[in-house]
């Protein structure tokens, strides 16, 4: 009998008043706030039950998500400190190798009806029996919704699956994984959580209700959670508990993708337009190319409309129905929101940077 063990780090927010989790009012979503400090509480959860309950118990907890490192050997856990994994002098997260695999599914085509918030299940039933590869179909899962489930239309489905692993594997193995999986299937699987210190954000977004006033009257106005509570965290049926992951499945693939990708990168620089008519498509496939040239265009500050009208037309030449709605307007925005706010993230660390190395050096001697 395979031996469970979701392990873990539960990160809460320390700084007033800033949350892990999205704010939803009628007409209008807040991201997710910029927290700097954490507190760390490391945890392992040995079976699928336990480990969804405590997944429901953490979609009630708005100032908490997790992460798949650990903290730092000896690193002080009452108190609080900053989430960083990349520089091994600095980091205060570490990666020890997981026997667990979260799968985040953004906009996800299902049949229609199980969009809605209320056939969670029926969704992630669909993804893991028909689009994941052959190792996942029958095996008990925990799927969990995300902050937009049951808002994106009633065939498209946004939700996570929580999936036991037989054996531990490295967490850089599992995220290229996942990267090759999004690439070959071409599925709309985000592999940006499976890093050490990467938000897997838990809590359920919280729904601000309005309050105006009407001709002397309180009107209350506002959205309501379109997942029941009884749905934030559901193990799906099945004669298995974990799954048998064929860790290089993706990787001559994926390496030959990246490749043809770096190859068009250096021959094309900064011209985004002709970096996307020479990689997307053909063998290469759309994802990896794609998230590609919307990089390159954002950085060389080409208009948003600018840059979703030049992959509409080449998707319209190249893609299937499928492709074209799953790489539609919303996707190609929130790629470009995604590099814009990576880029000001690097531009913030570089100008700190440089503050520290003009002080210490006025301070010298």
């Amino acid at each position: 009998m395979t031996k469970i063990a979701f392990a873990f780090t539960i990160c809460t927010a320390t700084e007033r008043g800033k949350l892990a989790a999205k704010q939803i009012t009628l007409g209008a979503t807040v991201d997710y706030d910029r927290v700097k400090w954490w507190q760390f509480e490391p945890v392992v959860e040995t079976s699928l039950e336990v480990m969804a309950d405590r997944l429901r118990t953490l979609a009630l907890q708005p100032k908490r998500m997790i992460v798949m490192g650990a903290p730092l050997a000896g690193l002080d856990l009452n108190g609080r400190h900053l989430r960083r994994w990349a520089n091994a002098e600095t980091a205060t997260l570490t990666a020890p190798d997981r026997a667990w695999l979260p799968l985040d599914f953004d906009d996800v085509r299902v049949p229609k009806g199980l969009g809605c918030g209320q056939k969670l299940a029926e969704a992630a039933l669909f993804v893991r029996d028909s689009l994941l590869p052959d190792e996942f179909r029958g095996v008990r899962m925990i799927a969990v919704p995300s902050a937009n489930t049951g808002r994106r239309g009633d065939n498209i489905a946004r939700l996570r699956l929580f999936a036991a692993l037989d054996r531990p594997h490295p967490i850089r193995m599992m995220k290229d994984w996942t990267k090759g999986a999004a690439s070959t299937l071409d599925l709309p699987i985000d592999a940006a959580i499976i890093q050490t210190g990467q938000p897997i954000y838990t809590g359920r977004p919280v729904f601000v209700r309005s309050v105006r006033t009407v001709e002397g009257q309180d009107r209350r106005e506002g959205v309501e959670d379109p997942v029941p509570r009884a749905l934030h965290a559901v193990i799906l049926p099945g004669d298995r508990d974990a799954v048998t992951l064929v860790i290089d499945r993706f990787a001559p693939k994926l390496a030959a993708i990246e490749a043809k990708v770096n190859h068009v990168a250096r021959a094309c620089g900064s011209n985004w337009r002709a970096f996307l008519d020479a990689a997307v498509g053909d063998d290469e496939g759309f994802f990896i190319p794609l998230t590609r040239g919307i990089g390159v265009a954002v950085r060389a500050e080409a208009h948003a409309d600018e840059i979703e009208a030049t992959v509409t037309a080449i998707l319209a030449l190249r893609a299937d129905s499928g492709r074209r709605a799953r790489y539609g307007r919303s996707w190609v925005l929130s790629t470009i929101e995604s590099f814009r706010s990576r880029d000001d993230a690097t531009r913030a660390a570089h100008k700190r940077a440089l503050s520290r190395l003009f002080f210490e050096e006025t301070r010298a001697p």
